[in-house]
């Protein structure tokens, strides 16, 4: 903002729209959680369109990026400076007012276009609960601050804000409903929610209820499961078919997303649009899993539509959810039920030929070095470390919009560079210093295709968000101006390893409680990773992206995910056996007892024994070099809360672990993504 030295802005607003959490975590499909996020972006852009650029300072952009792919980009929250407190706080209620409008302007769209045609003649009792539901005082959590600058500098006058915004937080309005309340809805339940009344006709009776929903779901196969399954709350619906509202239809939003099963098989599918494609066996597949099979949208994952590019197989390819590539699938109870495929001999037929086609498919491109699809995928919610205080250290306003410049170009243009042209996944949200994705566990490429390009990929979900860490730290830290707040910039990522039938509920709690231990538990700027196995087993490991040593008195940065790396490529490529972690798991206790030198010499031997392929003994030294002081630099580890000694033995414990274990248990995941586990 231009200003001068007579004449500058004296008022701070700062403003908050929320509740973030249960509006985008209350899903059933990945599609839900996406639509959650680009609908509060929505809203946010509705916030902020009058104010006056100059004034605003976070976000950089008002405005979701057109060219951005379908990428929710805008934070829910916003800071500006007004010269009058009469124009902060007209501003704030203009907000307020614009957010509400385009809300209810959203919600009227879909219940013209989607629910008025279901509900009759008198659609009064079906609108009583809509409008109930959709109100946007009982919906939206919007808290405000205005605070006069008083001859403070900068910095003092944006912390005093944050504190402020912050108390505004803690002392909510308490709102109070007659009747109805919304935590104590009559009725059946959303099948999505699982808290508001889901909505229903004249009868409120489980079967009429169903009755109503399967022929809402009748009507919009690619938008709800057949059969009357799912019974949506307002809340639900609005999400669910947004994108049919004038205001994205207006924006050229496409409301197509990937399904899970889609995201758990991107690499495989990659690896077949690669392959010189097998024309009798595609073709005999392709016939096998015809409409409704085919409806998925061909530009869900924008690295395969770019493979695709305009060729009619690998488009048709594209058009079958990932589901249609495992077995399971094909059986007579789950074609009638997902796909709503009647009757019971036509399901039974159809199932019979898709999984003879499917076996001669997986037959073929495990003929020509494809690797099967898995059942599992990635969810990555990424976070800046400590950004208020980032921020609120900021030298003058000049810094503070720097920094806010640079969040935005990392979430706009290098986010969607790394997770979409980069590897086979997909942004379900980027803003601010928030990111939220889907991703394959692994990127597997032909020998051929690395050869066409000349390009390494992104191999595996660790590389990806190293990646992305990597990006988000350097842009900031350009727009830090003191050497120790460069330091300070840092990320901390967790990640949920999950099986495709996972309720998406259950995975994203786990990656946000895995994103939470990075913080609280590894003392942020680390990774944690959890795989909830299909059986109910899990693994949770961690560790922070880069540890200091002293190693020939010099000092020496280690880097875990390449020591990882390292062991996933020899796994991979036959050169280690799987069981050199399982026994250094069984020996574990005995290894912690020794001196780093009797430690190193063990790994050797172990890793020596179950060496099956060309591996060069000095290698082995190395590795085991690495492990031993990286085991060390982990357990003198400072940066994180706990420091009490001994630390836990067992690698399923709650509490810190040593070192070593905590390695051990980093090689399991690498054995889980490279499918080798118990092999």
């Amino acid at each position: 903002m231009t200003t001068t030295a007579s004449q500058k802005p004296q008022y701070l607003l700062l403003f908050s729209l929320g509740p973030i959490q249960s509006f985008i975590t209350q899903a059933r499909k990945a599609r839900d959680l996406w639509s959650g996020s680009f609908l509060l972006s929505l809203l946010m852009e509705a916030g902020m369109q009058t104010i006056d650029r100059s004034a605003l300072i976070f976000p950089a952009e008002p405005t979701i990026d057109d060219l951005a792919k379908n990428i929710p980009d805008l934070p829910n929250k916003y800071v500006a400076c007004f010269y009058t407190f009469d124009i902060a706080q007209a501003s704030a209620r203009t907000s307020i007012k614009q957010i509400e409008e385009r809300w209810l302007s959203i919600c009227e769209d879909v219940w013209q276009k989607n629910m008025r045609p279901f509900v009759g003649v008198d659609p009064g009792i079906t609108r009583a609960i809509w409008e109930r539901q959709i109100s946007p005082e009982a919906l939206f959590e919007i808290f405000w601050v205005i605070v006069a600058r008083h001859d403070k500098d900068y910095p003092t006058w944006l912390r005093h804000a944050q504190e402020a915004l912050a108390a505004r937080k803690r002392s909510r309005t308490v709102k109070w409903f007659p009747k109805q309340e919304l935590w104590n809805e009559p009725g059946e339940k959303s099948t999505i929610s699982g808290e508001r009344e889901a909505l229903h006709g004249q009868e409120a009776s489980r079967d009429a209820v169903h009755v109503f929903w399967k022929s809402i779901a009748a009507a919009f196969p690619h938008d709800l499961n057949p059969g009357g399954v799912e019974q949506l709350d307002a809340i639900d619906m609005v999400k669910r078919f947004a994108f049919h509202a004038q205001i994205l239809t207006t924006k050229n939003i496409a409301a197509a997303f990937p399904s899970t099963s889609s995201i758990a098989t991107a690499s495989y599918v990659r690896q077949l649009l690669s392959s010189t494609l097998l024309h009798t066996e595609i073709q005999d597949w392709l016939h096998a899993t015809r409409e409704p099979l085919d409806r998925m949208a061909t530009d869900t994952l924008p690295m395969l539509t770019a493979l695709a590019n305009d060729d009619p197989t690998r488009r048709a390819i594209l058009s079958r959810d990932g589901d249609c590539f495992f077995p399971e699938t094909f059986t007579a109870y789950r074609l009638q039920k997902d796909y709503s495929i009647t009757p019971d001999y036509r399901a039974a037929n159809r199932a019979e030929r898709g999984r003879k086609a499917l076996t001669k498919l997986l037959a073929a491109t495990d003929h020509a070095g494809i690797v099967r699809p898995t059942p599992y995928y990635a969810m990555i919610m990424m976070d800046g470390d400590k950004m208020g205080p980032l921020v609120g250290g900021v030298i003058n306003e000049d810094e503070h919009n720097a920094i806010s410049r640079a969040v935005s170009t990392f979430s706009r243009k290098q986010a969607p560079a790394i997770v979409h042209e980069r590897y086979p996944a997909r942004l379900v949200y980027a803003g601010g210093d928030d990111t939220f994705a889907l991703a394959p566990l692994t990127n597997e490429s032909l020998i051929s295709e690395r050869e066409a390009t000349g390009q390494q990929p992104i191999t595996t979900v660790l590389a990806l968000v190293d990646q992305l860490q990597q990006a988000y730290c350097c842009k900031v830290r350009t727009a830090v101006q003191s050497d120790e707040r460069k330091r300070s910039v840092t990320a901390s990522i967790g990640i949920a390893i999950a099986h495709h039938y996972t309720t998406l509920s259950s995975v994203r709690q786990i990656a946000r409680e895995a994103e939470e231990l990075a913080k609280k538990h590894y003392g942020r700027n680390a990774l944690v990773v959890t795989i909830i196995r299909r059986s109910g087993e899990q693994t949770r490991v961690g560790c922070h992206w880069q540890y200091s040593i002293e190693r020939d008195e010099k000092q020496v940065i280690l880097q875990p995910l390449q020591l990882f790396a390292t062991f996933y490529e020899l796994f991979t490529h036959e050169c280690l056996s799987s069981r050199c972690v399982y026994m250094l798991l069984e020996e574990a206790p005995t290894l912690i007892a020794l001196e780093p030198g009797a430690q190193q010499s063990e790994i050797i031997r172990i890793l020596l024994h179950q060496r099956i392929g060309p591996l060069a003994r000095q290698r082995i030294y190395i590795l085991a070099q690495h492990m031993v002081e990286l085991a060390q630099a982990m357990d003198h580890d400072t940066q994180r809360p706990s420091q009490q000694i001994p630390f836990a033995l067992e690698l399923h414990a709650e509490e810190r672990r040593y070192g070593l274990i905590e390695i051990i248990g980093w090689l399991l995941v690498v054995l889980f993504l490279a499918r080798k586990e118990h092999a």
